[in-house]
């Protein structure tokens, strides 16, 4: 199961608020330089002048016309790319080249998306999740004693548990499900963490929550339909 309809939402609104504020801001920028610069000004006066005319000269047919005024709206252009350049001004590109801001690449969604959507999934369960702390790389093997005991060497065992936990996210979606019991303070929230942070960043939506609380609510929509 993906993320929710909610998250895409909120990243494809967040990709298309980002090009937008570029976009208010590249003609504020504009705004700002016709002010203090005349020329400029009067370069996009006369562009705008000749947009008008061209359409005209291309219907009286007028070819040579034409090229002339072709050859000065270059030569203008020239003139405000310089001006742009000099100001440190450059037009707004796209978001992502990638899908050119449409979301969609090759018929599926583009990886703009899905990562601005992995952000969001992240932020929505840290929120209530200690994610930040919890990770396989800071589980520390040290804190289990590496000496046999009755039920064999600790430290070996808790290995071999964080390897199988590191294989199922590799694996997943696999068709297999991980169940840990043991006594308080053993790893087993530790991990189970890491694992939803991983299977999050792998674009699964993930529920969390206790044993508990999540066979009430199975039970409760059982009995619902009874």
């Amino acid at each position: 199961m993906g993320y929710s309809k909610e998250i895409y939402d909120k990243a494809f609104k967040l990709i298309a608020d980002s090009k937008k504020e570029a976009e208010r801001k590249f003609s504020a920028s504009l705004e700002e330089l016709r002010g203090i610069d005349n020329e400029f000004y009067k370069i996009e006066l006369k562009l705008a002048a000749l947009g008008s005319e061209i359409i005209g000269v291309a219907m009286s047919g007028d070819s040579q016309k034409l090229d002339e005024i072709q050859a000065e709206c270059d030569k203008l252009n020239a003139q405000k790319a310089e001006k742009l350049r000099l100001a440190g001004l450059k037009k707004p590109g796209f978001y992502c080249e990638k899908c050119k801001d449409s979301g969609y690449f090759e018929g599926s969604l583009c990886s703009c998306v899905k990562d601005v959507a992995k952000r969001f999934a992240y932020e929505e369960l840290s929120k209530s999740l200690p994610l930040n702390e919890c990770s396989f790389d800071n589980f520390d093997l040290n804190y289990y004693p590496d000496s046999d005991d009755k039920n064999g060497n600790p430290r070996k065992r808790a290995t071999a548990i964080l390897n199988l936990c590191k294989q199922f996210v590799e694996n997943f979606p696999c068709g297999r499900s991980l169940l840990f019991i043991g006594g308080a303070g053993l790893g087993k929230t530790h991990l189970s963490l890491s694992i939803v942070r991983e299977i999050s960043a792998k674009g699964y939506g993930v529920v969390y929550g206790s044993a508990q609380n999540l066979f009430g609510a199975a039970e409760k929509e059982h009995f619902s339909f009874s």
